[in-house]
């Protein structure tokens, strides 16, 4: 993860420390706070494409949910999958409908291969 901050560990140290200050400086959000939907953050690891699977269909339905009653222009709230995990390499298909289901909001900690 801490690629995401720097090109070197010491550097990327550095600015995710910066990071995490910012964060606390903005103080309590309630997007981020309770047990609904909105606050939701499900964190997996796929381990094999059956796992992967069960992943993408969470997602799915949490993009479904978001979109409830509302345009495509106004969600209730972003669905964004960071994926990590062997599984996802396997099930290119499902990697196209977690695309879809988060509106291209996918990150990786690697690229599958």
């Amino acid at each position: 993860m801490l690629a995401y901050f720097g090109p070197s560990q010491k550097e990327a140290i550095t600015y995710y420390e910066k990071f995490v200050q910012d964060g606390i400086a903005l103080g309590r959000r309630p997007e981020l706070v309770g047990g609904g939907l909105d606050s939701e953050f499900p964190c997996k690891i796929t381990e094999d494409d059956g796992t992967a699977r069960d992943k993408v269909m969470r997602i799915q339905h949490l993009g479904e949910l978001s979109l409830a009653g509302r345009s495509e222009d106004d969600p209730k709230y972003e669905v964004i999958a960071c994926i990590g995990g062997r599984g996802f390499g396997v099930r290119r298909e499902d990697m196209k409908k977690m695309i879809l289901a988060t509106r291209g909001k996918v990150r990786a900690t690697a690229v599958p291969p």
